[in-house]
């Protein structure tokens, strides 16, 4: 690959291959450890479920997934808001700090001995939530700068990154006070699973949609109400299990409320002007659309597990979250940026349908084998559909190695469209020549 390196000073706005490719290696070593741990059920697993359970989910939230979304922070928000570019040693910090984080967890699970589980547990953790922690410089230089994107994505352009230091200490403490609180290690899941990415990937969505394919879905002057009633559903929702294990309110009732978030958001993203888009064949990614509309099917499937009782119904819900929409929201947005640094035009990009198929189909197996509940897994499905999703992360890991390391593509420090941001666009963001 050709590079453009005339903006020297310019080196944050293409940060993010190196955290794109440190995701994908602790992605697909996820999911190796996701499948043994589904196929084994061993003493070691049932007998410590929850906790298990909070590791992998941490692993996912905290590690790959949060990786990629700093990563597009690091190389748009510069961009965006028009400010110098974040110092390039907090990269390394974080990456350092985010890998040694997952691969501590990782081998904690693999050795299957409670102690070890636990201690190597706790010092991923501490890994992981520090490597938040270190966020707080550039997200306090993009607060201050909010004024400048208010017609783009109004307050989801900035709420994310305002939140994640505050997250990681939350989530640490969490793990820590499990011996204190039965609710500790469900309070933690649900602030990241339930609150934080709900917010993060619709955000992803508008900035997708909104923003870079400028198809306003929602009026700029609405964004601000819109942000506020979905927080605000976000946050109705997480209080409503505490209420339930209070027995305050129903199942039915707190169904109702769980549901109600990805539905509302949607709704709000209006699927009629999404799927208009499809039907004219205009430009977007396959990815973030099928992403998108995964979405109410996660209400639906914990709704079902509140109906029902059903705990497997959760876990259902989990994995399409996970899968269906952040994985396949956010690989789909980083490809998006990475093509706009190749400056290709939006007409000409392909769609990689190994990857679109494979990871979809796999989900929808998946899905069906672990409906019959825990103990009736049919394992030679979940090895199907693992397989499948194992398929998509290759192929995800291929193409981005090939179109790193082996592309004659030239590549561009400041991608095309968001130039625009810039007051002096050859100088690159946070300088003015005037």
């Amino acid at each position: 690959m050709n590079v453009d390196f005339k903006r020297v000073q310019h080196w944050a706005a293409g940060s993010y291959i190196d955290l794109m490719l440190a995701a994908l290696v602790m992605q697909i070593t996820f999911a190796l450890t996701y499948t043994w741990i589904i196929m084994m059920q061993n003493d070691f697993v049932i007998a410590n479920l929850e906790e298990v359970l909070f590791s992998l989910q941490m692993q996912v939230a905290l590690g790959w997934l949060m990786c990629i979304i700093v990563a597009m922070g690091f190389s748009l928000l510069p961009l965006i808001f028009d400010v110098e570019p974040f110092d390039p040693s907090l990269m390394r910090i974080y990456a350092g700090l985010n890998m040694a984080g997952q691969a501590s967890m990782t081998l904690g699970l693999i050795i299957g001995d409670i102690e070890l589980f636990r201690t190597m547990t706790t010092i991923g953790l501490t890994f992981l939530c520090a490597s938040l922690v270190t966020l707080l410089a550039p997200a306090r230089i993009i607060f201050k700068q909010t004024h400048t994107d208010e017609d783009a994505l109004g307050p989801f352009a900035y709420a994310i990154g305002m939140f994640l230091p505050a997250l990681g200490i939350i989530i640490l403490t969490t793990w820590i006070g499990r011996d204190y609180s039965n609710y500790s290690l469900e309070f933690g899941e649900k602030l990241i699973l339930n609150l934080f990415l709900p917010l993060a990937m619709v955000s992803i969505f508008l900035s997708h949609f909104n923003r870079r394919l400028e198809c306003e879905l929602i009026k700029p002057k609405n964004l601000g109400k819109f942000f506020g009633i979905y927080i605000t559903l976000l946050i109705i929702q997480f209080l409503a299990f505490r209420l339930l294990n209070q027995q305050y309110i129903s199942n039915e009732f707190t169904a109702i409320l769980v549901a109600t978030p990805y539905v509302f958001g949607f709704i709000m993203l209006r699927p009629d002007k999404i799927i208009q888009l499809i039907i004219n064949k205009e430009p977007c990614h396959k990815g973030i659309v099928a992403a998108y509309f995964w979405l109410p099917i996660v209400g639906i499937f914990a709704a079902i597990e509140l109906f029902t009782f059903s705990a497997e119904y959760m876990i259902i819900s989990r994995m399409i979250f996970i899968f269906g929409v952040c994985m396949q929201g956010l690989w789909g947005f980083a490809w998006y940026l990475h093509e706009d640094h190749k400056k290709i035009s939006i007409h000409r990009r392909s769609t990689h349908w190994i990857t679109f198929v494979s990871l979809n189909i796999g989900t929808i197996i998946v899905i069906i084998a672990l409906t019959p509940g825990i103990g009736n897994i049919d394992n030679n499905m979940v090895l199907i559909g693992s397989s499948l999703q194992g398929i998509a992360y290759i192929s995800i890991l291929v193409r981005w190695i090939k179109d790193v390391v082996f592309s004659l593509d030239e590549w561009h420090r400041i991608p095309m469209f968001y130039d625009r941001y810039l007051s002096d666009p050859e100088l690159g963001s946070g300088f003015n020549s005037q």
